[in-house]
Formats: C-alpha cells, structure tokens, sequence
C-alpha cells in the first residue's frame, strides 16, 4: 500500500486549524520566540475526533472517517512533531512517545484505504491496536497537561489583554508611518508589560518611547545636540523652546520629565499599575502631539494630522 501522509490530506490549511499567533516578545531586536498564542479548542477537537473515531471504526466505513483521522493526526503532528510549525506547540515529555506512535497509526489506516474497502469498516486487528493506543494516550496525555505551563492574564483597565500582548503600537492608529521604529518597539514593549503586570517595565518603555520621538522632534526643527551631557530631555525642551514648536506641547513634556520621567531611573522608585496606566495615558498623548506639531514642518502636511495639534499659547502682553 501507497502510504498516505496526513499533510497530503491538509496541506497548506494544516495551520488553519491551530488557531495560533507566535509573538516575539523580544521585537525585532530579539530572535527568542518566548510567547506563542492559540486557542485551546483545538485540544477539545482533538479529544472529540478521538472519540469520533473509536466509536464509529467498529461499524461505521472508512471513508466516514477520512476526515476525523486526518485531522486528529494534524493535531498530534502540531503538539509532537516539527511538520506543522517547524518545532512542537507544547512542552509535553510524558505523552509524546504515545502521541507519535497514535499519529503513525492514524496515518497507516488513512494510507490502507482502496477503492474496494472504502465501503467497509477497518479490520478487528486494526480497531483493537486502534483502541488500545487511544486509551494509552488519554492517560498520559491528561497527565502531561495537568503539569503544563498554563497561564491567564486578566484585562488591565479597559485596555483589550490581545492587543496589548499582540500589537500596543495600534495605540498610534492613523500616524503609525509617522512614528520612528524604536518608539514602536518600546511602545509593544510597554503593552506587554501592562499586560503581564509589570507597571515599573511599562512606565520605563513607554517613557523611552516617548524620548524617541522627542528626539525626532528635535531635528523636524533643526535642533541638534553635540555633548553626550545634552542628551536629556530638559536640554531637549530647551533647544526646542527656541523654535516655533508648539509651547503647550513643551510644556507636557516637562510635566512627564519632572513628574514622571526622572524620578523613574531611580533604581528605588517603583510604579502601581495605576501609576503606569496614568503615565501611558500621558506619553500617547503627548507624542501624538508632537507627531501633530512635526507635521506642520512637512512639505505636504496631512490635514488630518494637523487636527490633531493644540492651539498653541498666545503671547504674552503682559496684561493680565
């Protein structure tokens, strides 16, 4: 007999019934896949199509089956083998000898069907051996998953688990282009921390975050540093301050230096969570303004972008 392996049966559309995302908690900058994402139904379909299959082997026609020992085999090739995502889903050491060996056999029947015995039930041999791996495997495997790493992470606020973990920078939706790269690194990493709970790692990414695109602001206005001394927000706001950039705009930004940001490098001080929440809250908003307040120095400024811009402080006379 011609053996048929499971992936024939799938192919491409293997994955798609892992609803999974692995996310790299480390960015761009880092290559260790620490944070995989998936949908714990498929564990449930794997246990239904089991059952499915030694109920139905005994009476029911093999090409009944096709689908049900097909797809359980996808499964057990997503948790134990490296065929559907280039490694195994989960860190199972107790159960994987029985789950490879119940794959094969998943794979051995659906390679012995023919044209004349798509019509029948398989052979008694072939459900005992069937049956038998089956139960093998149940009990290993529910002990492997009584010991797996399972973890909930509870809504922070009102501010969404999945996106926070999966994609923070959306925060900046409509001006993303605008924002430099190593603001939206910082800005993934601050929601993962908010996520994770990790109040004093979210207030120090979201901080940097913000320095990224002062730093940018800087030069949208012809503002350089040359000392390693002047790289720091208060010589920043200053050189700015020179320019026609937006004065409340300055003047958040000093708010978040001298109320946020410099206490925060101090090894002793720490932030609540609602302390980040606050302080995340602040720093979107200013560095929206200051992508608002840069845009007004592009060639062809986006209206919608401009919008978003305080009206700056008028003058002072010197009347009251």
């Amino acid at each position: 007999m011609t053996s048929l392996w499971i992936g024939d049966v799938w192919g491409p559309q293997a994955q798609s019934l892992f609803p999974l995302r692995t996310k790299n908690c480390g960015g761009a900058r880092s290559k260790s896949m620490a944070l995989d994402w998936f949908s714990a139904n498929f564990l449930y379909q794997l246990g239904r199509d089991l059952q499915l299959i030694e109920i139905q082997a005994t009476k029911e026609p093999r090409a009944t089956l096709i689908t049900p020992l097909a797809r359980a085999g996808v499964y057990l090739d997503g948790l134990y083998t490296d065929k559907v995502f280039g490694r195994p889903l989960l860190p199972l050491k107790t159960s994987d000898g029985k789950g490879i060996a119940l794959r094969e056999t998943l794979e051995t029947l659906l390679g012995s069907g023919t044209a004349e015995n798509y019509g029948q039930p398989f052979k008694a041999e072939e459900i005992t051996k069937l049956s038998e791996q089956i139960q093998e495997f149940q009990t290993v495997f529910a002990a492997d998953l009584s010991r797996a790493p399972t973890y909930v992470v509870r809504q922070t606020g009102i501010l969404s688990v999945d996106s926070l973990i999966t994609d923070a920078s959306a925060v900046f939706e409509g001006y993303l282009d605008r924002i430099p790269s190593p603001a939206l690194w910082d800005t993934m990493q601050a929601g993962r921390c908010i996520a994770f709970d990790l109040p004093t790692a979210a207030g120090f990414h979201i901080a940097r975050a913000t320095e990224a695109v002062l730093v940018k602001c800087l030069g949208a206005f012809g503002k350089t540093v040359t000392k390693e001394s002047q790289r720091n927000w208060g010589k920043y706001t200053e050189l700015l301050d020179t320019t026609d950039a937006n004065k409340k705009v300055l003047r958040t930004i000093d708010q978040i230096r001298i109320i946020h940001r410099n206490p925060l490098i101090h090894p002793e001080q720490t932030l609540t969570m609602p302390e980040a929440l606050g302080l995340w809250a602040i720093c979107c908003s200013v560095i929206q303004a200051m992508i608002a307040d840069m845009e007004r120095k592009e060639a062809t400024p986006k209206i919608e972008l401009l919008a978003m811009l305080p009206p700056d402080e008028p003058p002072e006379t010197g009347l009251n």
